[in-house]
């Protein structure tokens, strides 16, 4: 008859310790993409220094996380919303590759302040036309940062 392996509390890896790995590895990739998509181009900043910016924040937020006291397993039932946060930013990874910056960021703020932070819909939106407006502003005007706006 076959041995289940059994587990013990100690040998199971702590959440913090997964999402420290997890958000290590975005850092890392971010890092690495940004480099790909070029720092500076024409005399300014170029489309890649945002997301070695958003690495070089993510590498002490990972550590910290990684090596912060564990959540015990008996604090409170499982909650789905890092999940729908890393989908989300998965999905709006994706969305700025394919249809530019401005009608990811406009679902992606409306997505989250709806289902996130659950508020009322004229709330969300005004807030996610802020974002984008403001995106658009400081990227493509104030910094004139070349990048797609949208699908082209």
């Amino acid at each position: 008859m076959p041995v289940a392996a059994k587990w013990t509390l100690a040998e199971v890896p702590s959440p913090n310790r997964v999402v420290g790995f997890g958000l290590l590895a975005a850092a890392i990739g971010f890092g690495l993409e940004s480099l790909r998509l070029g720092l500076w181009n024409y005399g300014m900043p170029g489309i890649g220094l945002t997301p070695l910016l958003a690495s070089i924040g993510m590498l002490p937020v990972s550590l910290i996380v990684m090596f912060d006291k564990p959540v015990r397993h008996d604090e409170g039932a499982f909650q789905p919303a890092p999940l729908l946060v890393g989908g989300a930013f998965v999905l709006y990874g994706i969305g700025l590759a394919y249809a530019g910056l401005l009608l990811p960021t406009f679902l992606f703020c409306l997505l989250w302040g709806l289902v996130i932070y659950r508020k009322p819909w004229p709330a969300s939106l005004a807030v996610s036309l802020a974002i984008t407006g403001g995106s658009w502003l400081l990227f493509g005007y104030l910094l004139s940062i070349p990048m797609p706006l949208w699908i082209e």
